[in-house]
């Protein structure tokens, strides 16, 4: 009998800790907005995020949220001409923080906006129409600097939706490519990488009109197809919503169905070769996600929309073999069913859910993790310069380097390159002024430093 009361206690120790690390940061009400769907980005002061309903007119707002003691501030209320249901995220580009809505705006079919972080201006930058620019964008913008990329889900030439680009100093709006029934409904922000725009799309012509991950060029041209997901092949799932995440020599994404037992996969694919492997969700940790993996240490962090124990949604990590670990089951008083991606700011991981909470309209919490590898994170024996930088960040290490990572303040990796020398070079001319760090990894272990692009 003493036995049993003690695995017994064990076990609800266990799953005690499991779910002591979370905490809700604000429950939405309707009044400060309701039911987001997209992810949070930060500055380092706020995070700044967008729900899809609530607010004045309930169409949706535009909020921030202090770090350093959670206070909330309403930065806009969206109305039918300035837009209707924001679902994506917003970007930060100086002081102006640029977004979507998928509704709204004189024709009905979205608005492109920004406003400034400071005093909360906002200015409509095109009001989207169907057959001109597409419409219903459902994701948010990637900058290279001097312009922003995004994309819509359908409309456009070809009715399927379009890859578009906002010249960030005059806001001008120009089509790269329409999409085409080969790769078609677009809901992913485009992720930069040598020159390319790599995107998911739930659709394609092929393969069961399961989806594609693309990647044509920052013009438009070669619009190549990277994988073509089937739904009747069990390691590849179908209807990826999320972003892909860029680890070289791998590009990791997410298919919200599909799979062994029909509740998703991850993918890891090589960037040269064909050759990938998947994890298949099961329910019992997690099912059906929406959002993109980001990568903190040298894990891989996640959320289910779906599955856990309560059926609501988790939170996961997986190694680069996919090995995936449950971290956290929602139970519906702290949220459920989260669609978008995590924020690494500093030890915790926030993020949000799009219903549950106190009042039913979905919550932002904050997760506390630690990775693998912070024990032994250190910086010496690495020499950076110049710091701030303006166009070449060098790095010189005694040892031989064997990768390079740069990451933003939201944790977002913009540059990532395989090295083998002690020596390797950062070209930083693109980079938006502001903090940034460099990750470098060497014999084993991984060096932090952060450096100043001015």
């Amino acid at each position: 009998m003493k036995k049993i009361t003690l695995i017994t206690l064990l076990l609800i120790t266990a799953l005690f800790n499991l779910n002591a690390q979370l905490t809700t940061v604000l429950d939405f009400d309707g009044t400060n907005g309701g039911n987001p769907y997209g992810s949070l980005i930060s500055d380092g002061t706020y995070l700044y995020g967008m729900a899809a309903v609530g607010g004045a007119d309930n169409f949706g707002v535009i909020f921030k949220i202090k770090i350093s003691d959670n206070t909330y501030t309403k930065m806009f209320d969206f109305t039918i001409s300035s837009g209707v249901s924001p679902f994506g995220s917003l970007c930060l580009e100086g002081d102006y923080l640029y977004g979507m809505t998928i509704l709204g705006g004189a024709n009905s079919d979205g608005v492109v906006f920004k406003i400034n972080k400071n005093n909360n201006a906002y200015s409509k930058i095109i009001d989207l129409d169907d057959a001109v620019t597409g419409q219903y964008p459902y994701a948010g913008f990637v900058s290279d600097g001097t312009y922003l990329y995004g994309t819509t889900s359908s409309g456009g030439t070809n009715g399927y939706g379009t890859l578009f680009k906002i010249k960030l100093s005059d806001d001008s709006f120009t089509i790269i490519l329409d999409f085409i029934d080969a790769y078609h409904n677009c809901q992913s922000t485009p992720v930069i990488y040598n020159d390319h725009l790599y995107i998911t799309t739930l659709e394609n012509n092929v393969s069961s009109n399961s989806g594609t991950v693309a990647f044509p060029k920052k013009d438009g041209s070669e619009p190549y197809t990277l994988f073509i997901f089937d739904e009747d092949n069990n390691n590849d799932g179908y209807a990826p919503k999320g972003d892909v995440l860029i680890d070289e020599p791998f590009i990791f994404f997410m298919a919200s169905e599909g799979g062994t037992s029909d509740y998703g996969t991850i993918i890891r694919r090589n960037l040269s070769t064909s050759s990938y492997m998947s994890y298949n969700f099961d329910w019992s940790t997690g099912a059906n996600p929406e959002g993109s993996l980001i990568k903190a240490g040298t894990e891989y962090y996640g959320m289910a929309k779906k599955g856990g124990a309560d059926d609501v949604g988790t939170i996961f990590k997986v190694d680069e073999n996919l090995a995936y670990t449950v971290l956290y089951e929602f139970d519906g008083t702290d949220g459920r069913y989260p669609r978008g991606s995590l924020l690494k700011v500093g030890n915790y991981l926030y993020g949000m859910t799009s219903e549950g909470g106190a009042n039913n309209k979905g919550t932002i919490f904050k997760y506390q993790y630690t990775t693998s590898d912070v024990s032994n994170v250190k910086n010496q024996d690495i020499n950076i310069y110049p710091n701030p930088v303006t166009n070449y960040l060098t790095i010189n290490s005694q040892n031989n380097i064997d990768k390079i990572e740069v990451s933003d303040v939201s944790g977002k990796i913009i540059f990532s390159k395989i090295v083998n020398t002690k020596y390797a070079k950062v070209e930083t001319l693109n980079f938006v002024n502001g903090l940034y760090f460099l990750k470098t990894f060497m014999n084993n272990e991984v060096f932090i430093q952060k450096f100043i692009k001015q």
